[in-house]
């Protein structure tokens, strides 16, 4: 019984790694992209300025989707993992189970 408790709560700490990694990433799409060649821009291609407008907006609407998810994803991995920590503590007596 132990030990799967301990393997959730490694699974949920690499859960957590993973959402914070992924709050990176999706935050990174927010910020303009640098070639090569020095010059940057949000990767406008050459269609109308209506049709680009459009882009971004999309864009950054499936990036605030995407970064809610994973925000959401990081606090469902910390609550279980709190969850298991609390009833570790609680199986090995140092959280006695006592109503008031």
């Amino acid at each position: 019984m132990q030990k799967k408790k301990d393997i959730i709560l490694k699974e949920n700490e690499k859960t957590i790694a993973i959402s914070e990694f992924n709050i990176k990433v999706n935050k990174a799409n927010y910020f303009p992209k640098a070639n090569l060649l020095g010059s940057y821009g949000w990767n406008i291609s050459n269609n109308p300025l209506i049709s680009a407008y459009s882009q971004i907006t999309n864009f950054g609407l499936n990036a605030q989707i995407n970064l809610l998810n994973t925000q959401t994803a990081l606090n469902k991995a910390k609550y279980d993992a709190k969850l298991i920590e609390l009833e570790l503590l609680q199986l090995s007596g140092q959280i006695l189970d006592i109503e008031f």
